[in-house]
């Protein structure tokens, strides 16, 4: 799909987008990794002899959440700039590396945040998942918001 962007309708998208991406991603993060501690209490692990579960995930789940929220003005100046809009491949790839990134770096601090993963190969896991329910949950907000629009 090649459509060429002016810099009004760059401006147009980041608005509410970033709004409803926000609530939507925190949401889908904050459902994944609960339900994935809850699954699998040895690999992912919420709390520290300081926090709470409740506050690490919460913690965690607020830097995921503005790390993968902060992509959208890149990605729509990027499509500006190429003058294509990214395909649903690319946003896939996109979200599975942030995301996976994002994870492995929270658990380097774990000690601070309160989340840790086992092993590396548990981020590309997690990156995965939350990656597929990422879409899921995108994919709805856009029905619902091109009503609303």
């Amino acid at each position: 799909m090649s459509i060429a962007l002016s810099k009004e309708k760059v401006k147009a998208r980041t608005g509410l987008t970033i709004f409803y991406s926000y609530i939507t991603l925190f949401i889908t993060n904050a459902v994944t990794i609960s339900l994935a501690n809850y699954l699998f209490p040895t690999e992912i692990v919420l709390g520290t002899y300081a926090l709470t579960p409740s506050w690490s995930l919460y913690l965690a789940v607020v830097e995921l959440t503005v790390v993968c929220t902060m992509i959208f003005p890149l990605v729509y100046y990027h499509e500006y700039r190429r003058g294509s809009e990214y395909t649903a491949k690319e946003w896939m790839m996109l979200y599975f590396a942030v995301n996976t990134i994002t994870i492995w770096s929270i658990a380097r601090f774990a000690d601070k945040i309160g989340f840790g993963i086992s092993s590396w190969y548990i981020a590309i896991i997690l990156g995965i998942i939350l990656q597929w329910m990422q879409s899921k949950g995108m994919l709805l907000i856009r029905k619902i918001t091109t009503y609303l629009i």
